[in-house]
């Protein structure tokens, strides 16, 4: 039977709730994650980490509330003894006091325990900015850093994280790493027995740079390689992008006020870059542009350039240039076909995908979830969606099913989205931002 983790967020306990023989859930009476409850956690991963043949949990922490380097930002490993008791292990674990948002598993080194890639999502204060992501080597159950061994360029600023995959592109029976960010390209990372190499340019996917959300793993046309699927902003947002014409961001102290900016902008038809925000937003932020503009007019005439002109040292610049959620279909042969997928799954942003055959005609359909409310006053926020299915028709083509008839309400600001038993019933799980868990019946 399938039981449930719930991450805390900062100042609240993490819970796990234990499936019974009725159907129902009651909380575990091990409780070792409630030292912690100051640290948010941002992820939460099941693997074996100690070889005892159960499921052991990671939890990975983040946010954007600490200081850099608080111990608030460590995470924690807690063992299985059975019968849903967990103790505390994490002094089996690096101390890695940094922002993450996702912890997986694979087997990285190739001598049957399972690894851990932890990756992370920014710098406190400085949002846009990479931060480091690591490798974590199972050494008889103690974890190790070594990041610098396998895969040197996440010991640096790498990217601002959001998600990972873990596959076998070519099939060499060990799993490569795929990572994906907000204003990330599709980085590929194949495994060579010692090390990784990047490959994400012969893979075409350096130049998909997106608000990627969440990448899942799923053969979606039965030709025995996995495809991918990955979860952007859509297109329903005022924010546009593409190769010609990308859109991007601007990161510095540029008034030296002691706190980041971000300043948007896109290029109008002759290559000129101008900001997205109007003088008035743009002021709020940055007091300076109105006293170098005196008025709109003047503004709205002026470049990139001329409104930050010589406050550009150390200015950090990223870029979008897809925000439709994909699917990457796996050619087999080293190479991906990208396909947009229908419109309507491109009305909000997608946190959370999952795989079920929901019309039982032999093939895997796409469960999409998400929305995203915590936009600022000039942005409207992301909520369009009630949750998507989409049905596989074959040939890379999918049908949507009409929310009516799909009976999905998963409406709020979703997080994360489960497929689940509940005794011999598959169940939806919708875990919500502020907001209550939310359960549907598959009906079958």
């Amino acid at each position: 039977m399938d039981d449930v983790f719930l991450g805390g967020a900062a100042g609240s306990n993490c819970q796990l709730l234990i499936q019974n023989a009725a159907g129902s859930f009651v909380p575990s009476t091990s409780n070792p994650w409630m030292k912690y409850k100051a640290s948010e956690v941002l992820d939460v991963h099941f693997f074996d980490a100690d070889g005892d043949k159960d499921l052991d949990i990671y939890t990975a922490s983040g946010s954007n509330e600490f200081p850099t380097g608080s111990n608030l930002y460590g995470d924690h490993l807690y063992l299985n003894q059975g019968k849903g008791v967990f103790t505390d292990a994490t002094d089996r674990i690096p101390k890695l006091y940094f922002s993450k948002s996702v912890v997986r598993s694979s087997d990285i080194d190739l001598d049957g325990d399972l690894d851990l890639f932890v990756g992370g999502r920014l710098i406190p204060g400085k949002y846009g900015v990479s931060e480091r992501s690591a490798i974590l080597i199972n050494n008889k159950g103690n974890f190790e850093d070594k990041t610098e061994a396998f895969i040197p360029e996440l010991a640096k600023p790498f990217e601002c994280v959001t998600d990972v995959c873990w596959i076998d592109l070519d099939k060499d029976k060990d799993e490569d790493l795929v990572i994906v960010g907000e204003w990330s390209p599709v980085r590929i990372f194949i495994n060579e027995k010692s090390s990784f190499k990047e490959k994400s340019a012969s893979y075409k996917t350096d130049s998909l740079f997106g608000w990627w959300n969440t990448i899942q793993k799923c053969d979606l046309n039965g030709d025995g390689n996995e495809d991918l699927v990955l979860g952007n902003l859509g297109t329903n947002i005022k924010f546009k992008a593409s190769m010609v014409k990308p859109f991007y961001v601007y990161l510095n102290d540029f008034d030296q006020n002691g706190t980041w900016d971000t300043y948007l902008a896109s290029r109008d038809p002759d290559g000129t870059l101008f900001p997205v925000r109007g003088r008035q937003c743009s002021s709020e932020q940055m007091p300076f542009i109105s006293e170098k503009f005196s008025n709109y007019d003047q503004f709205a005439k002026a470049s990139l350039e001329e409104i930050l002109d010589g406050k550009m040292d150390g200015t950090v610049q990223k870029m979008a240039t897809e925000f439709h959620s994909i699917i990457l279909m796996n050619n087999g042969d080293g190479s991906f076909t990208k396909i947009e997928l229908p419109a309507e799954a491109q009305i909000s942003t997608v946190q959370s995908i999952a795989f079920y055959d929901f019309n039982q005609d032999g093939v895997k359909d796409i469960l999409l979830g998400g929305n995203y409310y915590n936009r600022e006053v000039e942005t409207v926020r992301n909520d369009a969606s009630v949750g998507q299915i989409l049905l596989n028709v074959g040939g890379g083509q999918y049908a949507p099913l009409v929310n009516p008839v799909s009976g999905l309400k998963l409406f709020n600001d979703l997080r994360e989205m489960r497929i689940i038993k509940i005794k011999d019933k598959s169940v939806i799980i919708g875990a919500n931002n502020n907001e209550k868990l939310q359960a549907f019946r598959i009906k079958v």
